[in-house]
């Protein structure tokens, strides 16, 4: 709608997305057969054949998933609306701003049929303590809703730019604005409970059972088909998943930005600070850890609790078996092994950016330089999905700032240069402009264009080569320790090779820069240093092409290209593992070997 000075634009995004899985495959059944079934009572290893085995039908195990399978119905959705307007305020200057409301639908069963872990309701099974499953989905045993955690409204995102032309040459642009993501996962293996499976085995001698004559693996004595709509049904297990009230909201960007652009003859130069803050990214915590004060305890922490004056949490703590351990005991959910709090939105980001671009646009010759100076740091965040992954794990879940530390995709130096030149040969070029035709065919429509690339290495993630707090806290990884020593040997990267052991990027031995963090100790060394880094990265590649123009729009195009021109190898893949006796060798290139390419096209 435009009105005067105003160019009015509002719209909206409805999307109602869907995921039917169906997948029945594991009610079909696995079976092994072994030589034991068709063997001598007295010869077990030396005589009888599996085949034989499985031609009688005797098998020697098998599991089958429950016919009483409950397909998945996932939905999610998304909901949004805009309104902006751009104000042309004077010929020289024009406002832009606007503003955007979004509601994410998060992950949900149509029907209900999948669970969460309340870490609050009283646990039956373990004498009422704190931490039981929950079900969604109307019935018995089930909390009526659709979904277990709230849905997010509050994703309003303010944006506003300018632009205003300073001189007839000379422009400055800037912008804010606040972003939100789509939900960034699709799916949870929060079905405890709804599904299940059985299984049979051998004895050692007899078969578990003749598939002939059932076809299935038969049910155990008392067996009960799922759904298991019951608080207590993963006790003693691990892998439990929380989706907490945080499960369902958007993660959100704070963007800002200020550019100069200034033309001078056919040449367009460009400087931009751009920066961006990302708050509530996606990212999981180990919900269960044990509190790092109990480090202390030492070598007590793996003793099986029977054997030490420590109180049960619980009367059937002793279920756990030789997971009875004192650690066990002393986490916030002693019932269970480990819990995943996903999608918890503590992840942050910090992004920082210098962006100069030099461009030509006009002629024969076509030329893009940029060069990006940038900082970019990361906290519990890898990739947009909830499962992060040890890249970035905290090793203390209840100090998650302890996990702040260079984004592992950081380049701090990124340099592009494309370049396309038309040769001036041939009819209507500054040389051979009154050519034949059959010299034209030959010296006319050769064009040469070029890429390069130069830019820093990227990171080595530094952490102990043996995570000595998985057994004791459930911690993903566990820090390396600094020592103190330079990372860098201060060799060239022109001189590494992965052959000569003696030539290293990192120092290492007894100058080493890093050391495993001892056991029952946190380290205390970055994941992430902008110095432990790979070499840096270049190459060149180069194109020619020629345009044979036959007949009208008839024409052949031949082309040759040759990637990595110079056969330059860039080293790179430095071993980071900390104690390892490689650690600080590069390992391979960054980069193939030249390749030239030709081809021939016809265009009609």
């Amino acid at each position: 709608w435009t009105r005067g000075k105003h160019e009015f634009k509002m719209g909206w995004d409805i999307r109602r997305l869907r995921t039917e899985s169906d997948d029945r495959a594991g009610q079909n059944g696995s079976y092994t057969f072994s030589r034991v079934q068709t063997a001598l009572p007295t010869a077990l290893s030396t005589t009888g054949n599996a085949f034989a085995s499985f031609l009688l039908g005797a098998t020697y195990s098998g599991s089958q998933g429950d016919s009483n399978y409950t397909p998945g119905h996932i939905r999610y959705g998304y909901h949004a609306g805009f309104w902006q307007d751009t104000w042309r305020i004077t010929p020289r200057l024009t406002l832009d701003y606007g503003i955007r409301y979004e509601v994410p639908i998060g992950w949900h069963m149509q029907d209900g049929n999948y669970s969460n872990l309340d870490p609050t309701k009283p646990n039956p099974g373990v004498d009422g303590i704190p931490g039981a499953l929950v079900f969604a989905g109307s019935g018995a045993g089930r909390t009526g809703k659709k979904r277990l955690y709230p849905t997010d409204f509050s994703d309003i995102g303010p944006r506003g730019g300018f632009a205003y032309r300073l001189t007839s040459k000379t422009v400055l642009r800037g912008g804010f604005g606040i972003f939100y993501q789509t939900l960034g996962n699709g799916g949870c293996g929060c079905t405890d409970g709804f599904n299940g499976s059985y299984s049979a085995s051998s004895d050692g001698i007899n078969p578990a059972f003749y598939w002939d004559a059932t076809r299935a693996v038969p049910k155990p004595v008392g067996y009960k088909a799922p759904p298991f709509i019951s608080p207590t049904f993963d006790n003693f297990n691990s892998g439990i998943y929380y989706q907490g009230d945080h499960y369902g909201k958007a993660p959100r960007i704070y963007n800002w930005s200020f550019t100069i652009q200034h033309e001078f003859k056919n040449w367009l130069f460009e400087t931009a600070y751009v920066g961006n803050r990302g708050h509530g990214l996606n990212s999981t915590i180990y919900a269960n850890t044990l509190p790092t004060s109990y480090l202390a305890l030492g070598s007590t922490l793996t003793t099986k609790i029977s054997n030490t004056s420590y109180p049960l949490p619980f009367s059937s703590f002793m279920n756990w078996g030789n997971s009875a351990t004192v650690a066990q005991s002393l986490r916030p959910f002693p019932q269970y092994g480990t819990v995943v709090e996903v999608n918890s939105d503590v992840g942050k980001s910090w992004y920082d950016s210098l962006q100069t671009k030099v461009e030509r646009r006009f002629g024969a010759l076509n030329v893009m330089g940029s060069w990006v100076w940038s900082k970019n740091l990361s906290l519990m965040t890898y990739r947009q999905i909830f499962s992060q992954g040890s890249q970035v794990q905290a090793q203390d879940a209840y100090n998650i700032n302890d996990a702040k530390s260079f984004m592992y995709m950081d380049i701090p130096h990124f340099v592009n240069i494309i370049t396309s030149y038309q040769l001036p040969f041939g009819k209507g070029k500054r040389y051979f402009s009154s050519a034949s035709r059959a010299l034209d065919l030959l010296v006319g429509g050769w064009n040469i264009a070029s890429t390069q690339q130069y830019r820093s290495g990227g990171l080595v993630q530094i952490k102990s080569a043996t995570n000595q707090l998985a057994s004791t806290t459930f911690a993903p990884l566990q820090k390396a320790n600094a020592t103190g020593y330079a990372i860098k040997t201060g060799v060239s990267s022109g001189d590494l090779d992965p052959d000569n052991p003696n030539i290293r990027w990192f120092n290492y031995g007894a100058s080493a820069p890093y050391v495993n963090a001892p056991a029952y100790t946190l380290g205390t060394a970055s994941m992430y240093n902008t110095q432990a880094r790979n070499p840096w990265f270049r190459q060149e590649n180069v194109s020619i092409s020629k345009t044979f123009v036959v007949w009208e729009s008839v024409r052949f195009i031949y082309r040759a290209d040759a990637f990595n021109i110079f056969n330059r190898t860039s080293f790179g893949s430095v071993n980071g593992t900390v104690g390892n006796a490689n650690f600080g060798r590069v390992t391979a290139p960054q980069n193939s070997a030249r390749v030239i390419t030709m081809g021939l096209r016809m265009e009609f």
